[in-house]
């Protein structure tokens, strides 16, 4: 287990060092607010002479040092359990049953929060008696702050889990109610499926091909947060892919979201082997453009896409094994790529099905390795 969390552990700090990094940040931030705001509320009205009468304190305190004490609280708890959160519970998740994620998640909130109360009591100069110390927090003020972390611990794994089950930009803009109204956007969509599904699926086992198609999109997720992608949709075996173009969007990074995620899952050969003994192989196709954006459902919500862009991606995507291609990019998308690291190879596309008109495709071969410093 420990060398498969290592594993695990440094492939997530290649691809995405930065955005965890972020996201530590944000959990940090989150911590300090709320313990910064609950003294606030609690003593800012209460004139320091009183703290002492009013919560029958046996020590004298000032309100600098509780705004301190709270701010030691808050980078302690969110430093550590904002690590944890993005970079050791997704693989407990993943690899343990729910039972122990629970077990663990409260036993380290429990150490974490002794650990940190000894610490401040002993900065501050206060004795702990034996009793405190076998038995932890026994007084009613500390079971207060304790309960109100464990909540803001509760609520910032709610939000976490809310925020990858959404898709980090899906989560936001469901939040501010973006697509509550139609809007148009130009986007770039990929298409991604699974080669030889059917037989791979026949020969493993429904279950135990879902489990192989889970591991598949795990390693597929870190590498789209390393090309600024969003997932759209997972659908069976195919996941679709997409990002929103800006002003001055470099359309290569799409091309090279593929042959990196290509690379990674060969450099797991020995992985799918021994649990699988296949070896996954994904082939796409990638095209742009105009697009309606809308939320749509009411007790299920998500931001749903409409356009021709997807039917004809789509379309292009069910044509990538009969031309032999590990990649197929539409005309309109070849003609915003300037940094040609691959070749392309022209292919003339008759009667797609949906599609009236005749289409010219580009076949992707990899040339050299210059995606691996593409960011």
């Amino acid at each position: 287990m420990f060398q498969d969390f290592a594993a695990w552990f440094k492939n997530k700090i290649n691809n995405n060092l930065a955005y965890n990094l972020r996201q530590v940040c944000y959990i940090v931030g989150i911590w300090v607010f709320v313990t910064l705001f609950f003294i606030y509320l609690k003593f800012n009205d209460i004139p320091e002479s009183f703290l002492v009468e009013i919560y029958q304190l046996d020590y004298s305190i000032s309100k600098k040092q509780m705004y301190q004490a709270a701010l030691f609280i808050g980078l302690s708890f969110g430093s550590v359990l904002g690590f944890l959160h993005v970079f050791v519970y997704p693989y407990i998740e993943r690899t343990q049953k729910l039972l122990f994620n629970i077990v663990f998640r409260i036993t380290v909130f429990c150490l974490l929060s002794h650990i940190v109360y000894y610490t401040l009591l002993t900065y501050y100069g206060y004795s702990m008696n034996t009793k405190f110390v076998i038995w932890g927090f026994n007084d009613p003020g500390t079971i207060n702050i304790l309960m109100y972390a464990f909540v803001t611990e509760f609520l910032v794994g709610l939000i976490i889990l809310l925020r990858r089950n959404l898709g980090r930009k899906y989560f936001i803009n469901t939040i501010k109610n973006t697509y509550r109204h139609p809007k148009e956007e130009n986007r770039v969509f990929m298409f991604l499926d699974l080669e030889d599904s059917t037989v791979i699926a026949n020969k493993m086992g429904h279950l135990n091909f879902s489990r192989f198609i889970q591991d598949c999109f795990w390693d597929l997720s870190d590498i789209t947060l390393k090309y600024g992608a969003e997932i759209y949709q997972f659908v069976g075996d195919e996941a679709v892919i997409t990002w929103k173009v800006s002003k001055n969007f470099d359309y290569e990074k799409c091309i090279a979201l593929y042959f990196a995620y290509k690379e990674l899952l060969e450099s797991k050969t020995d992985f799918y082997i021994k649990k699988y003994q296949t070896i996954p192989n994904f082939r796409c196709a990638l095209h742009s453009g105009k697009v309606s954006a809308a939320l749509v459902g009411d007790y299920k919500k998500e931001i749903a896409y409409h356009g021709n862009v997807l039917n004809l991606g789509s379309r292009l995507q069910k044509t990538c094994k009969e031309h032999n291609a590990d990649i197929l990019i539409s005309e309109d998308f070849s003609e915003n790529l300037k940094d040609h690291w691959y070749g392309l190879t022209p292919i003339t596309l008759h009667h797609l099905k949906g599609i009236n008109d005749i289409q010219t495709a580009y076949k992707v071969c990899e040339e050299n390795k210059k995606y691996y410093f593409y960011l």
